[in-house]
């Protein structure tokens, strides 16, 4: 298992801009990108999986997590997903935070569906996403959640902060049938194991992209030993 950590020098003014929960918060890490000062961002960041890795049983999330997480399967449903599975990458990841997650597939076997629940700190987080893959290996994304990083190359979609997920299911259909008609082909998944291939790819191009940047850069051992060492103090 190979880990990653920060370069905070490699992350553009752009992303900083989407980022920053303030303008002051911006304008330091401005100014300490063009001063090339690396601050401390997250490290310990694990190299992707595949979703059969990271499947769990409903029972070993908390109760309250769990309650949200079933909250907007009962809303996929009712968009036409009727495929679901619970799993999380916690585990591996060497930093600090709780993350579970819902990958769901539409009857249409054309859109995959996130849902995702994360807690850092004392702040959390809770987000619909879907996904298509397109030809050429392009995917196309709809979500509500904020923007950070820009998108890899072959990705493209739409973000909806404060749309539910009616709203935003409804985004992504139209799109789609948009592109269906400009002759744009729509990947079908043969069974689940198509649909974790295109999912794996689509994480692989995302993780990849940040690595040819300079954004992700390998951990030494030295470096993995010390963050797990930090892990087992905060535990203790």
């Amino acid at each position: 298992m190979k880990y990653y950590k920060t370069d905070s020098r490699r992350i553009s003014f752009t992303e900083y801009w989407h980022m920053a929960s303030t303008v002051r918060g911006f304008l330091l890490a401005s100014f300490n990108k063009i001063i090339g000062k690396q601050m401390d961002f997250v490290k310990g960041i694990a190299e992707p999986n595949s979703l059969r890795e990271k499947i769990i049983p409903p029972a070993s999330i908390p109760a309250t997590i769990l309650a949200n997480l079933d909250s907007g399967i009962a809303e996929l449903k009712r968009l036409g997903f009727d495929q679901f599975w619970y799993y999380s990458g916690s585990k591996e990841s060497l930093y600090s935070g709780v993350g579970y997650s819902v990958q769901a597939m539409h009857a249409s076997r054309q859109t995959i569906g996130k849902i995702v629940f994360i807690v850092v700190k004392n702040r959390q987080s809770f987000s619909f996403g879907f996904v298509s893959q397109l030809g050429d290996e392009r995917f196309y994304f709809t979500t509500n959640n904020r923007r950070k990083f820009n998108p890899a190359p072959k990705h493209f979609g739409l973000r909806k902060l404060g749309t539910t997920s009616g709203q935003l299911w409804n985004f992504h259909r139209k799109r789609l049938e948009s592109l269906n008609r400009r002759g744009e082909s729509v990947k079908t998944f043969a069974d689940f194991n198509d649909m974790v291939e295109s999912d794996n790819l689509y994480i692989k191009q995302n993780f990849e992209d940040k690595i040819r940047r300079g954004i992700w850069v390998e951990m030494t051992d030295a470096e993995v030993a010390a963050c797990k060492a930090q892990l087992v103090e905060r535990a203790s």
